[in-house]
């Protein structure tokens, strides 16, 4: 089980997290742990878990659109000076 998987705790934090909806904050203060102890849980615990989760495709994809490098834009930004908005001075 995932329980087993990651100890008591990290699976306390990452069901806090997915399940609930906390915050590392709000887990944190649920189980007297200070927030960045609980963000490396939920670090450790995903990492734990990736290897398992790396076969559940349940979209049918190759790769889920998050794991995809980004490209850097080519647009280029808009004009926002005072001139091409109509502010007068």
């Amino acid at each position: 089980t995932v329980r087993e998987q990651l100890g008591g705790d990290a699976a306390t934090a990452m069901w806090l997290f997915y399940g609930e909806s906390m915050s590392p904050t709000e887990i944190g203060t649920v189980m007297k742990k200070r927030a960045g102890a609980v963000r490396v849980m939920l670090h450790r615990g995903r990492a734990a878990l990736r290897p398992h989760l790396a076969s559940w495709n349940p979209a049918g994809t190759d790769k889920h659109p998050a794991a995809e490098p980004r490209v850097a834009s080519t647009q280029t930004k808009p004009d926002v000076s005072p001139v091409s908005v109509g502010v007068q001075s």
